[in-house]
């Protein structure tokens, strides 16, 4: 990822799958 909006952007969209339960943030902000 190139910024924080782009992982903040990432990790809302693995949580608005439905059935997520949980989501592994292994996101690099580089």
């Amino acid at each position: 990822m190139d910024s924080w909006r782009d992982r903040s952007a990432a990790e809302h969209a693995a949580w608005s799958v439905p059935g997520v339960m949980s989501v592994d943030d292994l996101i690099v902000v580089r």
